[in-house]
């Protein structure tokens, strides 16, 4: 007894096609007549499956349901998934993955310097720290290029497209940036070759503040954290004593604000005066905290008053007729 081992390679076969018409004859010796043997096959689509890396599931034949929850996440933060993509055939197939409608795309590289290029390299080998610092710029430059559309948040795939290999598993890094809060939801679109795109829900809740005080700079951690303002020590019933305060909004879109100054402590007995000067006031609050719209709670004068804060000396030196 002899068994006769056949392998056969498909290529380029349309998907679904059934393989009927492949005839192969077997002469063998003092046999009049050769052996014919016919094959019935079915050729085998492409098929892809997608998967967490994290996930406890193993691969299999069998896409599972995948979601992508990027967590809560600070604004001006990053959060990286990871996401498995495998080809269970040995057809090898293009794909491109890309978010839906929060898509990031790295921003163009800079036109080469030429000359200017080693001379930089030597500099920041001798320089560590000014190396630290370029490549935060860098980073800092490329992220702002991915929220450049103006949308608060950006999905961006790498690799996001290439070829996908015979029985390959590929490794695709999705990393989430924001600049705005909010709870965001997109679709992750995968599209392999001549199948139907797959769509894979993410989401993420973005949370903090996009607004910083200048004197500060930006706070990564603690982003409700605001600085200190020190009037220094002056004489009762002396000159007013100014100190101007700049607020950076770096998020895409208006953000309104209003202004309280407060005891910190219940009963406090000191007695200080404080004018806060930021522009066009909002509409006046009643006693249980609803604005009143087209009224006013306090006097016309008050409210038609406006200081302009240029005029307002912020030196011991100068006098000011301002008081409250």
């Amino acid at each position: 007894q002899t068994f006769i081992y056949i392998h056969i390679n498909t290529h380029h076969l349309p998907l679904q096609r059934e393989l009927t018409e492949v005839i192969a004859l077997c002469s063998v010796k003092d046999m009049k007549d050769p052996l014919v043997l016919v094959f019935f096959s079915k050729a085998q689509p492409l098929r892809v499956s997608y998967v967490l890396s994290d996930s406890a599931e193993p691969l299999s034949r069998d896409s599972p349901a995948v979601a992508l929850d990027f967590g809560p996440l600070l604004v001006h933060g990053a959060v990286k998934k990871q996401l498995l993509m495998t080809n269970h055939t040995a057809i090898a197939a293009p794909f491109v993955v890309e978010a839906e409608y929060f898509t990031g795309r790295p921003p163009s590289p800079p036109a080469a310097c030429g000359s200017h290029i080693g001379p930089r390299t030597t500099l920041l080998r001798r320089h560590r720290t000014l190396a630290h610092k370029a490549e935060d710029q860098t980073h800092k430059e490329f992220v702002n290029g991915l929220l450049s559309h103006g949308k608060g948040a950006a999905f961006f795939v790498q690799p996001a497209s290439g070829t996908l290999g015979p029985f390959e598993t590929l490794t695709l890094d999705i990393t989430a940036f924001a600049n705005m809060w909010g709870d965001y939801r997109d679709d992750l679109v995968c599209r392999v070759g001549g199948l139907d795109p797959v769509l894979i829900p993410m989401s993420m809740r973005v949370r903090g503040c996009p607004l910083f005080f200048q004197i500060m700079g930006p706070q990564t951690e603690n982003q409700t954290r605001g600085p200190i303002v020190r009037f220094g020590t002056h004489i009762s019933g002396g000159d007013t004593v100014s100190r101007p305060l700049r607020i950076n909004n770096s998020s895409p879109y208006d953000i309104r604000l209003d202004w309280e100054t407060f005891n910190q402590e219940k009963g406090d007995p000191k007695l200080l005066d404080m004018v806060v000067s930021y522009g066009e006031a909002f509409p006046l609050k009643d006693a249980d905290g609803n604005e009143v719209l087209g009224g006013s709670t306090g006097s016309t004068e008050s409210g038609e008053r406006r200081w302009d804060w240029d005029n307002i000396p912020s030196t011991a030196g100068t006098s000011s007729s301002l008081r409250t």
